[in-house]
């Protein structure tokens, strides 16, 4: 999977950059993560990035910086890719926070290796039950714990990494024999059409939604997949 492989290469990719663009590498390291990969149709990969320091973009202006910081993650990943820079899916973190005046102190002086900022959760996992919290834990990106959370919102409790026949999807309904998937980054035409055939055949319908989608409105996914979920219990 291209996104767990960039998260494996992932903590090379600061110190590749810092050589050439420092305070850059220092905001990728302490307040960024790759949040989705896709691929274009001529198979480049692309990895999108969540960032959420208030203000990170000035640091990622410059085109010059924006090259060095595909040819280090390039580097770690070992193919050539394009990077696209967004927010954090779940919001940034204040602005007046002690953590953002520590981050621009430490950004000026060229970055620290041991300092992190943690990242802003969709939800708190100590409120969840034992079962939800297990749950949980099996989403694979902050975008599945996103959507999870808008889920719950939604009244929903959806069972993560669930596997039907061959195919294994990232939300389960299994009263209502219904399977949700996040998909990279955007639409890609077909690029469901095997597990959905798969899991028609066992009775079960299929829902893709691509990451962007989440990205802008998991709400209104939630609610689309609560009123299908609804639908096919009732049956």
């Amino acid at each position: 999977m291209d996104l767990q492989r960039v998260y494996w290469s992932w903590e090379q990719t600061p110190d590749l950059l810092r050589p050439s663009a420092p305070a850059a590498a220092a905001i990728l390291g302490m307040a960024c993560r790759p949040i989705a990969t896709d691929r274009r149709q001529d198979g480049q990969l692309i990895v999108v990035i969540g960032c959420w320091l208030p203000g990170y973009e000035q640091s990622f202006r410059d085109e010059a910086v924006q090259a060095y910081l595909t040819n280090a993650l390039e580097t770690a990943v070992g193919e050539p890719l394009v990077v696209e820079l967004v927010d954090w899916p779940v919001g940034m973190i204040a602005d007046d926070s002690p953590e953002v005046a520590r981050a621009h102190e430490l950004i000026a002086r060229g970055g620290d290796r041991l300092f992190t900022i943690p990242p802003p959760s969709p939800l708190d996992s100590e409120a969840l039950d034992d079962e939800l919290r297990a749950e949980l834990a099996k989403c694979e990106s902050v975008l599945d714990r996103l959507l999870f959370a808008r889920l719950l919102d939604a009244g929903l409790r959806p069972v993560c990494q669930y596997r039907i026949g061959a195919v294994r999807v990232d939300f389960a309904f299994p009263s209502a024999r219904l399977g949700v998937d996040v998909e990279g980054w955007t639409p890609r035409p077909g690029a469901a059409q095997e597990r959905e055939a798969e899991m028609l055949g066992h009775g079960w319908r299929f829902l893709a939604f691509y990451g962007r989608e989440i990205y802008e409105d998991a709400a209104a996914a939630a609610h689309q997949i609560e009123r299908i979920a609804g639908r096919r219990a009732r049956r």
